[in-house]
């Protein structure tokens, strides 16, 4: 049984990263369309379709295989594309910081607040990766230690 469950979460990865690669024609689609003056209807629709089974259906497959991101970090994640979907939907606040900034259009100013917020937490992740770098450094030392210590008790009993 248990094979036959790995078979299907694989089997669900593939249909996932096929969805991926739907997602990405359809927004080519849409992209060329209005570059040519040619309008392709409900290809926004369809992309987020692609986007929705894609993501519900790489989810089996990733937590079959415990490759999730923290708890703690997700919810990073969540607060920073919370506060960019408020910040979107309030059109007076992005037309003030496009005003005061000398910012061209609106939407730039949007795509650069959202640009320095990702840039913002990866600087934060690297903060912490570097801290547990130092930690594990910090263990793998204490361990050498210990082991030395273990090591001259042994060689003394004898």
């Amino acid at each position: 049984m248990r094979a036959v469950l790995d078979r299907l979460y694989d089997a669900a990865a593939y249909v996932a990263a096929s969805f991926l690669v739907g997602t990405l024609a359809m927004v080519l689609v849409g992209i060329v369309g209005r570059l040519v003056n040619w309008y392709v209807p409900g290809t926004d629709a369809y992309a987020g379709y692609c986007m929705a089974a894609s993501g519900f259906l790489a989810l089996a497959h990733t937590l079959k295989r415990r490759e999730h991101i923290r708890v703690e970090y997700s919810v990073s994640w969540l607060l920073a594309s919370a506060a960019m979907l408020l910040l979107s939907r309030s059109r007076p606040v992005l037309d003030y910081i496009t005003y005061r900034f000398h910012i061209p259009d609106t939407p730039l100013t949007l795509f650069l607040i959202a640009g320095t917020v990702f840039l913002v937490m990866f600087f934060r992740f690297s903060i912490i990766i570097s801290h547990l770098r130092d930690d594990n450094i910090a263990l793998a030392q204490r361990l050498a230690i210990l082991e030395y210590q273990l090591h001259s008790l042994r060689s003394h009993e004898n």
